[in-house]
């Protein structure tokens, strides 16, 4: 399946394990907050919550994208040069390590071939959340992240 926006952007948007996202079929869009989206004055905050609601399905969490153990994978098995292992390991073992990690990437002139190295397997996991919840991609996915 062929993607307008980068499906490995659109993992990478999801950073932090408080980060969130959701898709909301009737506008096919993904976005932080389930929708519909109102404008402030027509948002009635005393309506009860709709947990289940059909039109609108959770994201891939941070957990589920696990993107720590793809990049250590790619650390142990494609980067050869021994200092530079060293730095990215130790960056990861940090709380907040996507964007150094991926700022040393470009430092090292390596992001090109961790992008080669994780696209099919971002490709892969967001595949199988748009079967598992039966997302229509007959139609752009638009992503408001």
């Amino acid at each position: 399946m062929e993607y307008r926006y980068s499906v490995t952007a659109l993992m990478m948007k999801i950073d932090n394990p408080w980060k969130h996202a959701w898709y909301y079929r009737p506008e096919h869009t993904l976005a932080r907050a389930p929708g519909p989206w109102l404008p402030p004055e027509k948002v009635d905050v005393t309506a009860k919550l709709i947990l289940n609601d059909p039109d609108n399905v959770k994201f891939l969490t941070y957990e589920e994208i696990d993107h720590e153990q793809l990049m250590r994978y790619y650390v142990r098995h494609f980067v050869y040069d021994k200092e530079q292992r060293k730095t990215l390991f130790d960056i990861l073992r940090c709380h907040d390590y996507i964007h150094p990690f991926m700022e040393k990437l470009v430092e090292y002139d390596l992001e090109g071939d961790y992008e080669d190295f994780a696209v099919d397997i971002y490709d892969q996991i967001f595949d199988e959340w748009i079967e598992k919840h039966h997302i229509d991609t007959t139609e752009p996915i638009h992503v408001a992240l």
